[in-house]
């Protein structure tokens, strides 16, 4: 009695980073020449806040120097 090998899953379609710093479209089936830029990251409201404050002590330091 045989046993059947289960399948691999199939890659679905969708972009993919194709290693060149670009993303590329994948069909299920072959790579395309359809490439675009990766996604912008997205900063996490924590982020923000600390770049908020981050600049806002610069500013008093820097203004309390030259002014």
């Amino acid at each position: 009695m045989m046993t059947e090998t289960p399948a691999t899953p199939a890659t679905p379609p969708g972009w993919y980073d194709d290693g060149s710093g670009k993303q590329r479209w994948y069909d299920g089936t072959q790579w395309t020449e359809q490439v675009q830029a990766p996604p912008r990251r997205r900063y996490s409201q924590i982020e923000m806040t600390l770049w908020t404050a981050a600049s806002l002590i610069v500013g008093i330091i820097l203004g309390s120097i030259f002014f």
